[in-house]
């Protein structure tokens, strides 16, 4: 049986607003970014099957692209379809919904794919999330 895949949508450079763009500082960004990784690793640890797709731990990556001139408008594009390509998402909720997110949630509803949000990860969560990674493998296997 194939693995199932994730992917984790978390903040990283944008505050839940309604402004079009509230950036975060530096240090701030390193703060969602370092979250979201620690996240990722829990989620891991938990689910061990499953292959979860953590953007943050490619900021570098990100960074590099941006400073030669590619746009936040074309690296949202590209995450939303990551996210979208994948099984599940996992949503981190815990400040709120960015509009970064809030472009890759859409993505993920529109092509139709199951999503667990969360503000922390408790037993609950942990439930939730098993929940829904079954719903994908139970799905497949009746088609």
């Amino acid at each position: 049986m194939r693995k199932v895949t994730g992917y984790l949508i978390a903040p990283v450079r944008g505050r839940p607003t309604e402004a079009e763009a509230c950036l975060v500082s530096q240090e701030e960004k390193w703060g969602n970014i370092n979250r979201a990784k620690q996240i990722g690793w829990e989620i891991r640890r938990r689910f061990p099957d499953l292959e979860l797709y953590v953007p943050h731990e490619h900021e570098e990556f990100v960074e590099a692209l941006s400073e030669e001139g590619v746009t936040t408008t074309i690296l949202l594009w590209a995450m939303s379809r990551l996210a979208a390509k994948r099984d599940i998402s996992f949503v981190y909720v815990g400040g709120g919904i960015s509009s970064g997110m809030r472009q890759e949630i859409d993505a993920v509803e529109e092509a139709g794919k199951e999503m667990v949000f969360f503000p922390e990860l408790n037993e609950k969560k942990e439930e939730e999330m098993a929940k829904a990674i079954y719903a994908v493998l139970a799905r497949e296997i009746v088609e």
